[in-house]
């Protein structure tokens, strides 16, 4: 488990580094928004790896409707006038009705150059549950992407600077997971045209992502 979290990292800041391969950009302070970030696990995470490299303390706060009790970060209230160099925003869109109201909420609290991290579970096999006739989806996730649809949402918040990537051997804390990751910069000096995905495009990259998911569960029956 220790070894595929680290792999998630590795991959999600390799994406991250991508957006500032043409860019010196140099951040006098650094901190970070979890927003709906539990017990701010993967904000503490983020914050040990940018303390290294940028060779300066990077202060994590924590946004959610409870505070846990695991938590060792600051919780964070949504009426402060405070600015954030890298917003997070990991398994939490699924759980939403209005993900474009939730990015345009965090964009409050971003500068020139921030960095919004996403990621979402990669849930599309269920459509082929839904045409079987069965039964698919959770209670608690109301909101369903693909990378094309990830990209239009930071389009439509104003994000114009961005990658995105489908992580079919991602994991959530150990558990292997299917995933979509996007990154964007709020930067309004830089523009980046991305070509728009086709519909073959998506379609072949969702029968990979449901032939790996029957694999991987034929797996966990077989051994």
């Amino acid at each position: 488990k220790a070894s595929k979290e680290l792999n998630r990292f590795q991959k999600n800041i390799d994406l991250i580094s991508k957006l500032f391969k043409f860019d010196d950009t140099i951040y006098e302070d650094f901190s970070i928004l979890d927003y709906g970030g539990g017990d701010g696990y993967i904000s503490s995470i983020f914050s040990d790896i940018f303390s290294t490299l940028l060779d300066k303390k990077v202060d994590y706060c924590i946004y959610d409707f409870k505070q846990w009790k695991n938590s060792k970060g600051i919780y964070f209230d949504l009426n402060q006038n405070k600015k954030f160099q890298l917003i997070i925003l990991s398994h939490v869109l699924e759980h939403n009705h209005s993900p474009v109201e939730i990015l345009n909420e965090v964009l409050q609290y971003a500068n020139e150059d921030t960095i919004i991290y996403i990621e979402v579970p990669d849930q599309r096999y269920l459509l082929f549950k839904g045409f079987l006739g069965k039964k698919f989806g959770m209670h608690y996730h109301v909101s369903f992407f693909s990378k094309t649809s990830l990209e239009r949402l930071l389009n439509k918040c104003g994000i114009r600077m961005y990658l995105s990537m489908y992580d079919f051997s991602g994991s959530y804390r150990g558990d292997s997971m299917e995933t979509i990751v996007a990154v964007g910069r709020v930067n309004k000096s830089f523009t980046k045209n991305k070509a728009k995905k086709s519909l073959i495009y998506e379609l072949i990259s969702t029968l990979c992502s449901v032939f790996i998911k029957l694999i991987r569960n034929l797996r966990k029956n077989i051994f």
